[in-house]
């Protein structure tokens, strides 16, 4: 029974981990997985003497995620036998092949397939490769990211598929195979509102929490395919050449179908604050800026970050530039802060509303909201179809930061030369590509040291303080950039 256990989890560790962000096989036994699998079994023996288990004697037709709690609880444990092998003899490494993004993440996606067979839901889309993105990605534990998982199967039951009145994951599928990247978000802005509106108040957070994770999943496996690469299915990758991905063409047809749903459930089109916040938050960690001196890859800071477990770091560089946002009331400048405000809305005449909450009354306020205009210094009445319509703009320039500071950013600069050593170009696909391949390499060969995440962390406080952020409409926001 080992021994088979053994071989498949070998098997998976080479296609889904192996130059997808590690090295082990190749650096430590030359890719001889008979090697490999003498680790494996030693690993597994350290591991029973301390808590009486052998994970690598898992029945692996039959066991339960309460085997796989059982293993990460024992995992997390700091005083034992199995940590002094795990810190003395192997740096580290038992517990990494052990932990959530490798063993127990392997038998996770055994009991994914299991139950995808017995599962009435089995059109979810892209299931069981969104929950290794959550738990790999987004530092999720197994059972948050099930959990996520479940919160769009149940959205969809109880809600998308009553209101919507449109096959949800059908949709989904031809939208990602047909490169329309506006409709999926789209699809998803509308679902979360008609989820919004009509599930029980004390679920709705939940599953709109599960839907926005998962938008955001397909966003970037869609907006970034080298470095998502693994989480794309064989059978996708035949209809869709990675090589080739394009930007969505527009289509009115999904702006026309959430008019129509509007009209028919009296409702607006409202994006509450937590989609706002996960909408910037997406778009600001997903937009690498490598120019000038001093490059700002923030892709690979952010799994920098979340790889040195500095994960809290990271995030709250992102959240208190969110929260801070300008959001202009007024044509003289006058403007509220994003963490004040309830949610933003799209009326009929495609005028972009705010609402904030008047706590003393118990009601909300809502009133227009106002973009500066491409020609400086000016502000108009913001329009927008949906929210792809809203940018977040630095009012002063990133470049020009970077440039300013760049002798202050010790850190990044640190960074930027260790991409260019290893062979960065600056623009287009093939940079994109690049740095999906080379950040790996930095994380996995450990390149960076204490000091140097100490002055990474230095950096992103002392930009945290130059950078400010307005709301803007993206077509104004676009012709700021030509002045």
């Amino acid at each position: 029974m080992k021994n088979i256990i053994i071989n498949e989890f070998i098997d998976w560790y080479i296609k889904n981990k192996e130059n997808n962000g590690s090295n082990y096989l190749k650096n430590n036994f030359k890719n001889d997985k008979e090697l490999f699998k003498d680790k494996l079994l030693e690993i597994n023996e350290e591991f029973y003497k301390s808590y009486q288990i052998k994970p690598f004697e898992i029945d692996i037709k039959n066991f339960s995620e309460i085997q796989i709690e059982e293993i990460h609880s024992k995992l997390i444990l700091k005083d034992d036998t199995f940590n002094i092998y795990n810190k003395k003899t192997s740096n580290g490494i038992p517990k990494a092949i052990l932990g959530k993004r490798n063993f127990l993440l392997f038998l996770n996606e055994i009991l994914i397939d299991n139950d995808g067979k017995s599962n009435l839901d089995s059109t979810f889309f892209l299931r069981k490769e969104f929950i290794s993105y959550l738990i790999n990605e987004e530092d999720y534990s197994i059972g948050s990211a099930n959990s996520y998982a479940s919160y769009v199967s149940s959205a969809h039951k109880h809600i998308i598929r009553l209101y919507l009145k449109k096959d949800f994951f059908g949709s989904i599928d031809i939208f990602y195979k047909d490169n329309f990247r506006d409709e999926l978000e789209d699809l998803f802005d509308i679902s979360i509102n008609l989820t919004l509106k009509f599930s029980d108040i004390t679920i709705k957070n939940k599953y709109c929490a599960g839907l926005r994770e998962y938008k955001y999943f397909l966003l970037d496996i869609f907006d970034n395919p080298y470095d998502n690469e693994v989480y794309i299915p064989e059978y996708l990758k035949k209809q869709i050449a990675i090589e080739d991905v394009i930007l969505a063409k527009e289509d009115k047809d999904i702006i026309q179908f959430r008019r129509e749903i509007e009209e028919e459930y009296k409702t607006k089109f409202e994006i509450d604050k937590e989609s706002l916040i996960s909408n910037f938050r997406f778009r600001m960690i997903t937009q690498d800026r490598l120019y000038g001196d001093v490059y700002f890859p923030i892709r690979l800071i952010k799994k920098i970050f979340y790889k040195n477990d500095a994960k809290q770091i990271f995030d709250k560089f992102i959240s208190d530039q969110i929260e801070n946002i300008k959001i202009y009331n007024s044509s003289n400048n006058s403007f509220y802060l994003l963490k004040n405000i309830e949610s933003l809305l799209i009326d009929e005449s495609n005028q972009v509303k705010c609402s904030i909450s008047a706590k003393l009354d118990d009601f909300s306020l809502i009133g227009n909201v106002f973009t500066e205009l491409g020609e400086e210094g000016k502000f108009d009445l913001f329009k927008a179809n949906s929210l792809r319509d809203v940018a977040i703009d630095h009012i002063f320039p990133m470049k020009d930061i970077l440039l300013l500071h760049k002798k202050e950013l010790t850190g990044l600069s640190k960074l930027t030369s260790i991409l260019k050593e290893k062979g960065l170009v600056k623009s287009g696909k093939e940079a994109v590509k690049q740095l999906a391949f080379i950040g790996n390499q930095i994380i996995d060969d450990q390149v960076l040291d204490y000091n140097d995440m100490q002055l990474l962390t230095n950096d992103l406080l002392f930009l945290g303080n130059k950078l400010h952020l307005q709301l803007m409409s993206s077509k104004e926001n676009l012709q700021k950039k030509n002045r």
